[in-house]
């Protein structure tokens, strides 16, 4: 084929040269006699960088046959670093992530498996805002995420089912997800499940203390055996009987459960005895969580601009059962404890949001109401067979939320520069009934973007950043619920938390859209972190709560380095340096640490469409509160093969392939805890998943129900 390319471009050509020359084609033939000769043309692949930077936000490419989901996408975006408890990006928590601009109201938990039910066959691209505008409710600190999914087919149909199974020692994961897309005329529907089920996760910890006074001692092993089920349904229509209208409803239901029986051994000593705990814990809860969304979207026909309507509300319902069985010992004394408890917590959160979008200014307004009621009743067991209630570690919290927001942005360029400034304004009312507690403020939110490019390409630009937000404490760090690990440690809530208020500045230097350079700072005050205090009754039990801050500052540099040194290899590298500046109180004096956080990247494309691609992730020692969690450093690989020109694909790897497992101290009035933990789900573990793209129709735009930017269901994380 490609020589008969080669012989009639030549063919062609020659007539056309022949054509303009001063004498006849004629005449030249029976002077020249030429001899064809034919060559092969060797294919060329071009692979340009999937990374890229613009003025505001990191752009991520995603290739359809990669085989990832979308934790796994987001573990190789610049400054994006996921723990269990949610998103940074450059070492600021609390980002928040948009599909195809819907937001996902969920964290912790709960986000990580959203997250994981995408496919890499679903997303068209990913992108980073360090900062988020005005548009955006003021909680959202830490950034946003925006995760765009591809068009599916117009009259007909696409779908894409997958299976990934993870095992290891004491470890076993199993994820079947799929979607459904299909467009009829004027009508879409779409549908996705998944569940994420846990028939094992074994974990096991020891803790030893030095104590401050001589000749006391005190050692501590435990384990744990969790199950889980997680399951996700989502479905919507969409309705657009002409070009200018569109109506959606959507229906996102959620159930999660989990078994979690535990055991550990404790010995404390002093000179003149050894005290030995031997504690048997039962805990078990689940929860199920109903949303429901509608959306209206009117385009003027003679303008660029939209009007939005929003409504969407949200209801959980979560229960729980303990018992705690401890046995103790010393000498001839022994004595047996059993107590129980049960707790209930219903949610309800109501939501509405109209805005008003055109190419350079947007402005809206939004008003959610927020309702939780939440019970936790404790009873001893008696020697005579009888329960007997606890008043003193049970509780009732009766919290009402309210919040009216307002925003303004415009967006204007003039020649080398682009600005976007906005003003956000949020009124907030709580009340706890239980307490007689009523709260009302009112803030107010600038937020600005400013870039400059320093030649017509942008090859080399310079973005300045700014913003200030707040942080609502969540829901399960307001409970005073009383979770019992050991005889000697327990875990409990704070109802009196503050609001944590932060201002984000940063300055970026730009080259070639993916190489950068970050400069910058997040001011917190009031910051909200984990304490590790010692129990009034008896200061041998520790237990960790939810404590304010006076203030703390993080200074840091960012460096994001994207690298094709040949068609075949990419290679991507990301390093984030801190100065954490602590200032617990008011009258304390400020405690400095340096941090450091490293994600590097390597991924070959081999022949016979398979790939390989390796990962490194390291952290230096982090500080929160008087507690240090150790440096943690891991290596991932993974092997993939595609068949059927991507259709299908069949995936194998090794993650935490050292096997590194996690530990922090902490530092008390009387003693030092240091504490190692080893989760078999988070240890080293092997992974296979097979995935398949399907489908039947013509490509289109895919739509699905927009719902509103309010993040309050993001604090129903347990």
């Amino acid at each position: 084929m490609k020589r008969l390319v080669f012989l009639y471009l030549l063919y062609t050509g020659g007539i056309a040269l022949l054509h303009a020359m001063p004498i006849a084609p004629q005449a030249l033939t029976d002077s020249i006699h030429a001899t064809l000769k034919t060559y092969d043309l060797p294919e060329i692949t071009v692979r340009s960088s999937k990374i890229k930077r613009n003025a505001d936000r990191f752009i991520m490419q995603v290739t359809p046959s990669s085989g990832k989901n979308g934790i796994e996408l987001l573990k190789e975006a610049p400054g994006v670093w996921l723990s269990d408890k949610g998103i940074s990006i450059n070492g600021a928590s609390g980002a928040k992530v948009y599909i195809n601009g819907q937001e996902v109201r969920l964290e912790g938990e709960l986000l990580h498996f959203r997250l994981q039910s995408l496919q890499s066959a679903d997303i068209q691209r990913i992108e980073i805002l360090p900062f988020s505008g005005a548009e955006k409710d003021a909680n959202a600190q830490g950034g946003a995420v925006y995760i765009l999914l591809r068009k599916p087919k117009q009259k007909g149909w696409q779908g894409h089912f997958s299976l990934m199974s993870t095992t290891g020692h004491s470890a076993q994961q199993y994820q079947p997800n799929g979607s459904w897309h299909a467009h009829w005329d004027k009508w879409d529907w779409y549908a996705s499940a998944s569940i994420t089920w846990k028939p094992e996760d074994a974990s096991d910890w020891n803790e030893d203390r030095i104590y401050r006074q001589t000749g006391k001692q005190f050692q501590s092993t435990g384990a744990r055996k969790q199950t889980s089920d997680y399951e996700t349904f989502r479905s919507g229509i969409i309705f657009s009987p002409d070009t200018l209208n569109t109506f959606g409803l959507e229906v996102e239901c959620f159930r999660h459960s989990s078994d979690n029986p535990s055991h550990s051994r404790d010995a404390i000593s002093n000179r003149h005895e050894t005290v030995y705990s031997h504690g048997n814990y039962h805990q078990k809860s689940d929860y199920d969580m109903t949303s429901v969304n509608f959306s209206y979207q009117h385009r003027l026909s003679h303008s660029c601009s939209t009007l939005k309507i929003l409504a969407d509300y949200t209801g959980k319902h979560a229960k729980g059962k303990n018992r705690y069985n401890i046995l103790r010992q010393a000498g001839d004394y022994k004595k047996d404890t059993l107590y129980r408890s049960q707790t209930k917590a219903d949610y309800r959160i109501i939501n509405a949001d109209v805005s008003w979008n055109s190419k350079s200014f947007q402005t809206g307004a939004k008003y959610t109401q927020t309702y939780t009621d939440n019970t936790s009743a404790y009873e001893g067991f008696r020697s005579g067979a009888t329960w007997t209630p606890l008043p003193d570690f049970g509780y009732t919290r009766d919290y009402r939320e309210q919040i009216a927001a307002w925003y303004a942005q415009y967006t204007f360029t003039r020649r080398k520069w682009t600005v976007k400034a906005g003003l956000r304004l949020e009124y907030t009312h709580t009340s706890n009934r239980e307490n007689n507690v009523n709260q009302r403020y009112f803030d107010w939110f600038p937020h600005m973007d400013v870039s400059y490019a320093f030649d017509p390409l942008q090859h080399w630009m310079l973005a300045g950043q700014y913003g200030k937000y707040i942080e609502r404490p969540a829901f399960a760090a307001l409970n005073p619920n009383r979770t019992q690990t050991s005889d000697y440690s327990y875990q409990i809530g704070n109802p009196w938390l503050k609001p944590t208020y932060i201002n984000r500045f940063s300055l970026t230097l730009i080259y070639k859209y993916r190489y950068t350079l970050t400069i910058g700072g997040n001011l917190h005050k009031n910051l909200i972190r984990e304490f590790t205090k010692q129990d009034e009754a008896n200061p041998d039990i520790a237990y960790v709560t939810y404590e304010n801050h006076h203030r703390e500052n993080h200074w840091f540099v960012a460096i994001s380095a994207p690298w094709q040194p040949t068609g075949w290899l990419n290679l991507t590298a990301n390093f984030i340096g801190s100065r954490q500046d602590i200032y617990m109180n008011p009258e304390e004096e400020r405690q400095s640490h340096w941090l450091y956080f490293i994600r590097a990247q390597a991924e070959c494309f081999l022949p016979w469409d398979l790939s390989l691609e390796m990962k490194y992730s390291g952290t230096s020692r982090l500080h929160s509160g008087n507690s240090e969690i150790n440096p943690y450093h891991t290596a991932d690989i993974r092997l993939q093969k595609k068949f059927n020109q991507g259709k299908w694909i069949l995936t194998l790897g090794i993650d935490n392939l050292f096997d590194r497992s996690s530990g922090y101290a902490c530092h008390t009035e009387d003693y030092e805890r240091d504490i190692h933990i080893h989760t078999a789900s988070q240890g080293r573990t092997w992974k296979i998943g097979i995935a398949w793209n399907f489908g039947k129709g013509k490509q289109a735009k895919k739509t699905e129900v927009e719902k509103g930017k309010f993040s309050q269901r993001n604090r129903l994380a347990d």
